[in-house]
């Protein structure tokens, strides 16, 4: 995890803040990842099992999950 972060920091990734640059004020090479790679890391993270687990699922989409769970009320 710190070597992702480090990344992000060091490639000033963060999410912008105000009054911040727009991706036109970087070089080209950094425009492509603000506006390509960016998007597509977070889009294959978050639809990847590691990323529904962080939002809390328990079972990525496809895989058997507590067959319990189906069995009785949820509550």
């Amino acid at each position: 995890m710190r070597e992702r972060t480090a990344l992000i920091v060091r490639h000033r990734l963060v999410a912008p803040q105000a009054g911040a640059k727009a991706p036109a004020a970087f070089p080209p090479e950094l425009q492509a990842v603000l506006t390509r790679a960016v998007k597509d890391l977070i889009g294959g993270y978050y639809g990847s099992p590691a990323g529904w687990a962080t939002v809390g699922y328990d079972t990525f989409p496809g895989r058997c999950g507590d067959l319990m769970r189906y069995t009785r009320p949820e509550g």
